[in-house]
């Protein structure tokens, strides 16, 4: 991972301008609010010459890590800067959130209000770069771990690398095992991992996802978000784009029964050398419940897949609903240029719109075994 500065998040391309509309319709989204106990509000910035008590911008933590340590209820707000979760080499370390409490980030230091803070003009970034800088192999294995109802808001999540045994495999830049976190107004860009480099949601948790951007992330499968384990998230007004799965699932991978809701999203230029450049959903391991995701005027734009399913590949059963959507300018090697479906899959379309897809073998736009799957208007 090249060195990570404030320079380079304020660099506005194309991509850049769609982050910027992204946060500006911020105002407009409602999400869970966690309630400050006591309305209790700590401080942090990295510029202040000594750590202090937290009450005051005067008197903030240094570090983010020692805030969180000693902080229980309420708000912790972050001034602009980089912040890593540990001063050691110990990959292990990450941002554990806690339960009910509240991160913003995006404030210059000085503000009274929450209203008052500027996301583009201070941006707020946390680092797993913990070692030799821009050495990817030392860093740790997951920025941030999830917590119940813990809101993490304003923040660039970069640097995870979760390239372990287990666990330590999965989620570079966050990692939420069976609790309900919110994630608003974030970025998750060049994290790692086998298995969810952006992040990893399992064990039946029902997370928030708002207008967040998950991008130039890496994984075996679900290079941007893995799904799995009855996971029935809520994604809206977000953005997977950029990502890369070597073995399936581009920008997302959803299996194990996980139902979530994606809504007023994009998808577009992920790729993988296997199946889903931007989606794969598969039933295979799921026992309890079909994997049934919803999906809600989401574009599908320019993703690669190297076999099947350009777009989407839906594998075994699964029973997603597709509802105003967009395909175009999607690509596969082998067929499904839009769309795969393989083995029993029932697939709703409603409202969906196709345009320039194009398979080198195969199907162009939608690819599927008639024998057994179907799709349904």
């Amino acid at each position: 991972m090249r060195p990570f500065s404030l320079a380079t998040v304020l660099g506005l391309g194309s991509q850049g301008v769609l982050v910027l509309l992204l946060f500006l319709s911020a105002s407009v989204i409602h999400t869970p609010q966690i309630e400050a106990a006591g309305h209790g509000i700590v401080h942090v910035d990295s510029r202040v010459v000594r750590s202090g008590d937290g009450r005051t911008w005067a008197t903030a933590y240094k570090q983010l890590d020692e805030a969180l340590s000693k902080t229980y209820t309420g708000q912790i707000r972050v001034a602009a800067g980089i912040y890593t979760p540990t001063r050691t080499r110990h990959r292990s370390a990450s941002f554990t959130l806690k339960p009910g409490v509240a991160l913003y980030g995006g404030f210059r230091g000085g503000e009274n209000r929450l209203e008052q803070r500027r996301i583009q003009e201070n941006p707020t970034v946390l680092s797993g770069d913990i070692g030799r800088l821009g050495e990817v192999q030392d860093n740790v294995y997951h920025v941030v771990t999830g917590a119940h109802n813990a809101r993490l808001d304003g923040f660039i999540i970069t640097g995870g690398n979760a390239n372990g045994p287990s666990r330590h495999g999965k989620g570079g830049g966050f990692i939420n095992d069976g609790v309900n976190s919110v994630i608003v107004n974030c970025i998750l860009r060049d994290n790692r991992a086998m298995e969810g480099g952006g992040a990893y949601y399992f064990n039946e948790s029902q997370p928030w996802i708002v207008n967040t951007v998950f991008e130039n992330n890496r994984a075996n499968k679900g290079g941007g978000v893995v799904l799995r384990g009855l996971a029935n998230a809520i994604i809206e007004k977000s953005a997977f784009r950029s990502n890369i799965a070597a073995w399936r699932g581009g920008g997302l991978f959803i299996d194990y029964g996980a139902s979530p809701v994606i809504r007023h999203a994009t998808i577009a230029g992920n790729r993988t050398s296997g199946h889903g450049g931007g989606l794969y959903m598969d039933d295979t391991n799921s026992r309890i419940h079909h994997t049934a995701p919803t999906l809600y005027d989401v574009l599908f734009e320019e993703n690669r897949a190297g076999f099947k399913g350009g777009a989407a590949m839906l594998f075994n059963r699964v029973r997603p609903h597709f509802s105003y959507i967009t395909f175009k300018n999607n690509r596969a090697a082998s067929g499904g240029g839009a769309v795969t479906a393989e083995h029993q899959v029932r697939a709703r379309l409603d409202h969906v719109t196709f345009s320039g897809n194009r398979s080198t073998r195969g199907e162009a736009i939608l690819d599927f075994d008639a024998t057994s799957s179907r799709f349904e208007k």
